[in-house]
């Protein structure tokens, strides 16, 4: 039995493997939540087009307000432009962020 999500997964993905099923692996890890694993893998096994898993995961960790996050993994994955144009994009959100509390304040 599993006692943590990447245990199962590690579990579930060696299984499927054995099967001679590495993209069914891939999704299984993606299935459970366990993003680095799965994109661990398809480098692995030469998966050629790990641009969606890439693209999901980042908008998961978007969505979850974890820029940093998702500029370290295009950055790991050598998608420099795409890291650069999220790193662009922080200082606008934090002047976004000070401008709206200036505003909300000042409306009192």
């Amino acid at each position: 039995m599993c006692s943590s999500g990447l245990q199962c997964c590690n579990w579930s993905a060696v299984l499927v493997m054995q099967c001679g099923q590495v993209q069914q692996a891939i999704d299984t890890c993606v299935y459970l939540n366990q993003w680095n694993l799965a994109i661990d893998l398809a480098r692995q096994h030469n998966v050629r087009d790990t641009e969606p898993l890439l693209v999901k995961y980042a908008e998961t960790l978007l969505d979850k307000n974890k820029t940093f996050s998702a500029v370290e993994l295009f950055r790991k994955a050598n998608h420099h432009v795409d890291a650069a144009k999220l790193l662009f994009q922080v200082p606008m959100l934090l002047c976004i962020t000070c401008c709206l509390s200036v505003c909300h304040l000042s409306c009192y």
